[in-house]
Parts: structure tokens; C-alpha cells; sequence
């Protein structure tokens, strides 16, 4: 059961009636000053507080308040927060939502579906590295359109608490997991201590120091390019060598040499004394996975939560009976989708992709309880092959009946 409770601006919950209780929050008055427009706190009791403006008449002034909405599903909370606030407004205290005003952009789009994120894979890969280890970022962007891609990217990663700010650095954000400021020059960059960060996190990188994600919240290992520069996957088995050259010198070319050359000092068979052995250390490799996939119907929700598959998602349709999946899929390049039930399959889609699900269309579908299954590959129809292969269960809703 949601509950909805609307402050003005000065933190003074809104009274319809006499009978309403008389509350001041100062969280809000502060919210207020720092120019927030959206917070979310997916604790144990999912909270989501929004600025927005309203007319109590027609010709009247819109005025400016905060919903806080309390839900226990992080499911659609975005749209269904909308419904019920536009209930609320509209038909209890009959007023009038605006929707026009700069200040209230973030509102206006906020259950409009995930749009371009902002930055590369690489600012992404450190935002979720650092943020699982406990820290708290503040980054800049430059609208709307981008802080809520980054505020849907997160919202069922690592981050806990995040929000949407005209000031990231105010005193009542601090302790937030992921704060994002609007009106930056660059599509994504860090801010204040957070610049700091980053900078500490590629040195450990470049000096072989790692995203040290062992101490990250997530369990599930992170893929490891960097599309910036345009370097190529991290290479899965190391090789380390030692030689001693002897008098003449010693060259030794090639993993065929090292290999012989390792064998004969081992075993003996080399009578140079000045020779040691040359130890290969073979690393194991880390399995493909599956990234931040997102599933796009009526509106865009998140199948991975803290880098693992959620167990279960409810998918409200689009127009055409369908939906979408986009995500990364790590470098591979065919994928297979296909959604059943009771062992048949009701809807499949195979397709290339250049190693990151790109709105791969399923679809038409009917409502009801099924599987989903994403599988990607050189052949993922293949049984034997699939690199990644994830199977979530879902409920489909809001096909119409014909």
C-alpha cells in the first residue's frame, strides 16, 4: 500500500481541510533551498520525494511543492507515483499540475521511459565500482533527459540513495550513495570529492591495482573494457616469465620457446646451469556477463539489481503487444531472446549485436505468467554454445483484448 503525503515549500504538509493533521518537515524546507527535484531512498521502506508545481484555480499562480510517496515495490515507481499524485491533485484537492516551467522538467519526464545515458562505459564502470564500496559521488550532467537515464541506470544497482539536483554539495546529500547535478558543459563529470575518486581509481587501474571490486556490495564480476580509449579487453590469462641469460645471451620468442625452454629447465634436460626455470602463471578466466539490462515496455525497468537477475518483473506492454531489452552483453555478437510458457514458446527473437543488447524487439505477446530467456553467443540458439544464457520469470500485463 503507497502512501502520498504533499509539503509546500517551506516544508509545511499541504492541508485540504481543517481536519488534516499540521506537520513541518525542515528535510523539505532544505530540499527546497538546495534545488532538489528528486530523491530516492530504496531502503526497506522505498521512499521517492519529487518537486513539482500546482495551481489550487486556473488563473491562479502555480506554486511550489514536494510529494513524498512511500511504497513497498520498487516496480513502475516512477509511473505509478504519477498516477496516484495526479489523482491526489487533480480529483481530491482539485487542483492543477504544471508541467510547462523549467524547474519542473524533471517531473514532467519522470516516468517517460530511459533515454541516451550519459558518459562512457568507463565513467560507468567506476560510478558502480565506488559507489559499491560505500562511497558517495556527486557528478554533473547536463539536463534532465540525462540525470534521469542516470537516475534509472542506478536505481537497482549498488546506489541505495540517489538524487536530482540543482545543488549536489548541499548538507542534506551528503550521506546520498549517488547525487546528480544538472547544468554541466560535459555529459557526465565528476564533482567535488568525487573528482578525486575517479582520479585514485584509474591510477589503481593503470598501476594494476584494479576497480578492487572484492570489497564491492555486488557479487557478481564486472566486465572490464574501456570503450574510451579504445583498448581491448583485459587480457584473461597473464603470463609471467623470468629468464637468466647466460654468457652468449638468450632470446627467448614466442609462447612455443618459453614453453620448451620452461620444460627443460624443470625437468633437466638443459645442462646450462645458468638457466633458471620460466614459470607461466595461467590466471583463470572470468566467465561473459550479462550488464544493467533494462526491459522497455510501457515504461523501463531493470532486470539486474546489484548486478544479479531480479527472480521475478512484471512487464506492462507497449503499443505493439511487446517490449524491448537493451543492456551489455559483454563483447558478444548474436543474441536470442524468447519468452514461454508451459514449455512453448509464444514469442522468440534472434538477432546480431555488436556486443550490447540494443532494443531487441519480442513480441506479440498475450498476458499471463511465462519465461524469459536471454541468451547470447557466437550461436546462442544452440544449447551447447551460449556464452551468457539468464532465465528470469515474468507476468505480462496490459495486452488488449481484441
Amino acid at each position: 500500500m503507497a502512501k502520498l503525503t504533499i509539503y509546500d515549500s517551506q516544508g509545511n504538509r499541504y492541508r485540504s481541510s481543517g481536519r488534516d493533521p499540521t506537520e513541518v518537515s525542515d528535510r523539505i524546507e532544505k530540499f527546497f533551498f538546495g534545488g532538489v527535484r528528486v530523491f530516492l531512498d530504496t531502503g526497506s521502506q522505498n521512499e521517492l520525494v519529487v518537486f513539482f508545481r500546482a495551481r489550487e484555480t486556473k488563473g491562479g499562480r502555480a506554486e511550489q511543492y514536494y510529494a513524498v510517496y512511500e511504497t513497498d515495490s520498487l516496480n513502475q515507481i516512477f509511473t505509478r507515483f504519477k498516477d496516484d499524485l495526479r489523482e491526489r491533485i487533480e480529483d481530491e484537492f482539485e487542483m492543477t499540475l504544471q508541467t510547462t516551467s523549467d524547474d519542473v522538467e524533471v517531473f514532467s519526464k519522470l516516468d517517460g521511459g530511459k533515454g541516451d545515458l550519459p558518459g562512457s562505459r568507463e565513467d560507468h564502470r567506476m560510478i558502480s565500482s565506488l559507489v559499491g564500496r560505500g562511497e558517495s559521488l556527486q557528478i554533473r550532467t547536463r539536463d534532465a533527459s540525462a540525470g534521469l537515464a542516470l537516475l534509472y541506470e542506478y536505481t537497482h544497482g549498488d546506489a541505495d540513495t540517489l538524487a536530482i539536483a540543482e545543488n549536489a554539495r548541499i548538507t542534506e546529500l551528503s550521506d546520498c550513495d549517488l547525487t546528480i547535478e544538472l547544468g554541466g558543459d560535459a555529459p557526465l563529470s565528476p564533482i567535488g570529492e568525487t573528482e578525486s575518486l575517479f582520479d585514485d581509481y584509474r591510477e589503481q587501474r593503470s598501476a594494476g591495482g584494479g576497480s578492487q571490486e572484492g570489497t564491492d556490495r555486488s557479487s557478481r564480476p564486472r566486465a572490464t573494457t574501456d570503450s574510451n580509449s579504445g583498448s581491448t579487453r583485459s587480457q584473461s590469462r597473464s603470463v609471467v616469465f623470468m629468464a637468466t641469460v647466460g654468457i652468449a645471451g638468450v632470446l627467448v620468442l614466442g609462447v612455443l620457446a618459453v614453453a620448451l625452454v620452461n620444460a627443460a629447465a624443470l625437468y633437466g634436460v638443459s645442462e646450462t646451469d645458468s638457466l633458471d626455470p620460466i614459470v607461466i602463471v595461467d590466471g583463470e578466466e572470468p566467465d561473459p556477463e550479462l550488464e544493467s539490462v533494462a526491459v522497455t515496455g510501457e515504461s523501463t525497468q531493470l532486470l539486474t539489481d546489484g548486478g544479479e537477475f531480479v527472480d521475478h518483473a512484471t512487464i506492462t506492454v507497449n503499443d505493439a503487444d511487446g517490449f524491448s531489452i537493451s543492456g551489455d552483453a559483454d563483447g558478444q555478437e548474436r543474441a536470442y531472446v524468447a519468452v514461454t510458457r508451459d514449455g512453448e514458446v509464444i514469442a522468440e527473437t534472434e538477432t546480431d549485436i555488436d556486443g550490447g543488447l540494443d532494443s531487441v524487439e519480442v513480441g506479440p505477446l498475450t498476458d499471463g505468467d511465462a519465461e524469459l530467456l536471454i541468451a547470447v553467443g557466437d550461436d546462442p540458439v544452440s544449447a551447447d554454445d551460449p556464452a551468457i544464457e539468464e532465465e528470469i520469470s515474468i507476468t505480462i500485463e496490459g495486452v488488449e483484448e481484441t
